[in-house]
């Protein structure tokens, strides 16, 4: 299961968040594009990040519009999240295999692309204003 939490807090009191060593982490994702290691529930994992994502989207809406508070990484990681769970729920791959065999190249290269499009739709939701 992932381990996420408040890995303390940053500039203005603003918490950060920490992903620990579960599928969330960021070296388990790269390690899935570059050397095929996937995931043990790819779907599950996909749904869990969309739903987290749209979470964290609305949750910065909230604190922009009341606390007049502006937290960029919610959004950058939303989209990361949002754009890589699109892929492995919809595609249920790249997955885990039992004779530990690497995921197909088609699986890596799309969750490869689906991370670089999240990076830059995050980029770009935190650089325009789109409220």
């Amino acid at each position: 299961m992932p381990k996420i939490g408040i890995g303390g807090l940053g500039p203005g009191g603003m918490p950060r968040i920490k992903f620990g060593e579960g599928d969330f982490a960021p070296k388990h994702m790269i390690a899935a594009v570059r050397d095929g290691t996937g995931f043990h529930a790819p779907r599950r994992m996909g749904i869990i990040m969309v739903g987290l994502a749209m979470a964290l989207t609305i949750f910065n809406v909230i604190i922009i519009k009341v606390l007049h508070l502006y937290y960029p990484y919610f959004y950058s990681i939303g989209a990361i999240f949002f754009w890589t769970g699109v892929f492995l729920a919809a595609t249920g791959q790249p997955k885990t295999t039992a004779d530990g065999t690497k995921a197909p190249m088609w699986s890596r290269i799309g969750l490869g692309v689906s991370l670089v499009f999240g990076i830059l739709m995050g980029i770009a939701m935190v650089r325009l204003n789109w409220e």
